[in-house]
């Protein structure tokens, strides 16, 4: 982890202790139940190791944005059940919601601590 993104992380109040980054497989993508990824550009790299994976790998924003347009409230069950049934959903609406802000490809990884900021906070 960058030290600008474990600055902003305990700024908001996270602990990150035990947090670490590291490559994605494709046995980790294999094993993934959901595998969120900050850009666009991201996600084929994720697909092409793992063309099964595409169903369940979002961005970020494109997860969030998929779940906000689903209707969630009958999704109960256990916490993995609930996962499936989310991702369901956002694969379910994958090219039916307007196309993606420019800012879903704002990963802020080894950028200026502003930009960092401004993603964070968004």
């Amino acid at each position: 982890m960058s030290p600008d993104i474990q600055d902003a992380l305990t700024g908001a109040g996270l602990d990150t202790a035990d947090s670490t980054s590291r490559r994605l497989d494709a046995e980790q993508v294999k094993r993934a139940s959901l595998v969120l990824v900050a850009e666009r550009t991201h996600r084929p790299a994720v697909v092409a190791q793992v063309p099964s994976g595409l169903g369940r790998t979002f961005t970020i924003r494109e997860f969030d944005r998929s779940i906000a347009a689903s209707d969630t409230a009958a999704i109960s069950g256990t916490p993995a059940d609930r996962l499936a049934a989310l991702v369901g959903a956002a694969a379910a609406l994958r090219g039916a919601l307007p196309p993606p802000s420019p800012r879903d490809d704002d990963d802020p990884y080894l950028r200026a601590r502003q930009r960092l900021r401004s993603t964070w906070s968004s």
